[in-house]
Order: C-alpha cells, then structure tokens, then sequence
C-alpha cells in the first residue's frame, strides 16, 4: 500500500512533467518542431519511469541504510545521468546537430525530476531523523 504522502508525492510529480511535456509539445508544433524525431517522449518516459525507481530504492533502504540514503541516492543520480551520455547523447548526435529542442527535451524532465527526487529524499531524512529522536 502507497502511503498517502507518498501517493501525494507521485501525483505531482506526474502532473508537473505533463504540464512541462504539454509546453514542450505545444513549442515543438510553434516552432514546426518534429516531436518524434527528439526523443522527447522517451526522455519523458525515462527520466519519469527513473525517479519511481529511486523513489521506491529509497523507500525500501529508509529503515536499513537512514544515514546513507544521501549516498545512494547520489550514486543512482550519477547513474541516470550516466544513462544520458551513454544512450540519448548518441540519439542526439544522430542527425550531426543537437539543438536546443533536444537538448531542453531531455534537461527539463531531468531537472523537475531531480527536484523532485531531491524533496523526497529530504523528507526520508527528515522522518529517519524524527524516529531516531
């Protein structure tokens, strides 16, 4: 069972990705922009799909690991972007150009995730410290 601050949590973090992924859309068919051929919806797809991964890693090492969660948390962060440079860098590249489209494609849903993973690891900390107390 998803506790309600956690569910509270997910929700939003979907509803600001389709805000941002709704603009992105809107500026590619602006800007005559081909939305398939950034990757944008992958990007979406990934970055999402990676913090319910972290999420859910760092809701299961709470009890265990309280004071290294900050750690892991930096080595899956370092991972994703890892990720990053060893698959979409090379989509990118593809066409010989990375433009700003593609490059905003993937850094807008990497930076709202980032946050937001940053916030929930922020409140785990805060909860392993209120029950160490």
């Amino acid at each position: 069972m998803i506790e309600r601050k956690n569910r509270f949590f997910i929700v939003g973090l979907i509803l600001a990705l389709i805000i941002a992924f709704s603009i992105h859309v809107y500026l590619h068919s602006v800007y005559s922009f081909a939305l398939f051929g950034s990757f944008i919806i992958a990007s979406y797809l990934f970055n999402l799909s990676f913090v319910l991964l972290e999420v859910w890693f760092l809701k299961r090492r709470q009890m265990k690991e309280g004071a290294n969660l900050g750690n892991a948390y930096l080595g899956l962060s370092m991972f994703k972007f890892l990720i990053f440079f060893a698959v979409f860098l090379p989509l990118f590249k593809m066409d010989g150009i990375t433009d700003h489209f593609e490059y905003f494609g993937f850094f807008i849903p990497y930076a709202i995730c980032l946050v937001a993973g940053t916030v929930f690891l922020i409140q785990i900390l805060k909860e392993s410290d209120l029950k160490t107390k």
